[in-house]
């Protein structure tokens, strides 16, 4: 992982190559199509932007919701060593949780190609892109990465809906009450813009919600208006202690 990184670069402790340990370190992920673009702005931050060079411990990619591309950031190696000691064991960790704390400058996304490859199917959409086909727009306005509906997957009529039948079966839930993409995309978003291991507990927390009933004090909201309040709370989540749950969802009496 990256502190394992920063060890190799010596950047923990200072090099025992004998080689300078470089100023800067990029934090990259490795299934991004359009990392050339996205190093330049951020490299472009670095030598550009005042604030970096005033104190600044580097740059972050930002959408325009407010939410960091974790995965995208120039830091200074210093200020990464620093994030390292103090977050300690970096086991089961998330990069959010290491970088959070760092003060970076936000370089908008808008005009970059954001969208990583994952599955198969994000690798056909790549590759469509690249030879000029229906996908070649790129990352759609608003800089989110997108993804094909998991509706649209080669599998889902054959085994991931026969699941989702069998699931609402045992628990007696309508299958048609199950909007599988809108679901899908909340949770995309939370893995994103939080961690992945709250992808899960954003959609039990929407199961919450609308299980409540349209009886209760929250007004039978939909899922949509769910999902949507839930993911206005990614952009708040530098300072967890300032969240107030009454902006995400009105306390039944």
């Amino acid at each position: 992982g990256i502190v394992a990184g920063l060890e190799a670069l010596g950047g923990d402790s200072g090099s025992d190559s004998g080689q300078p340990v470089p100023e800067w370190t990029l934090v990259l992920a490795c299934d991004l199509p359009g990392a050339a673009g996205l190093v330049a702005a951020l490299t472009a931050a670095v030598a550009s932007v005042p604030e970096v060079g005033e104190g600044r411990d580097g740059a972050v990619l930002t959408h325009p919701d407010g939410t960091r591309e974790w995965l995208s950031v120039v830091v200074r190696t210093s200020s990464l060593a620093a994030a390292a000691r103090a977050l300690g064991s970096p086991v089961d960790r998330s990069v959010r949780s290491l970088l959070a704390p760092l003060s970076l400058t936000e370089v908008p996304t808008a005009g970059l190609q954001t969208e990583d490859i994952d599955t198969p199917a994000d690798h056909a959409r790549e590759q469509e892109r690249r030879a000029g086909g229906p996908s070649a727009e790129g990352t759609p306005a608003g800089g989110k990465r997108s993804r094909p509906p998991v509706t649209q997957a080669a599998n889902y009529a054959t085994e991931l809906e026969p699941w989702i039948l069998q699931a609402c079966a045992t628990v007696g839930v309508d299958p048609r009450l199950v909007d599988v993409d809108r679901v899908h995309t909340l949770t995309g978003r939370v893995a994103e813009g939080l961690e992945r291991s709250m992808a899960p507990i954003s959609a039990f927390i929407v199961g919450l919600a609308l299980g409540r009933g349209p009886g209760q004090d929250h007004g039978g909201v939909s899922l949509e208006d769910v999902c949507t309040r839930i993911e206005a709370t990614l952009a708040s989540t530098a300072d967890p202690t300032t969240a107030d749950p009454t902006t995400v969802m009105e306390r039944s009496s």
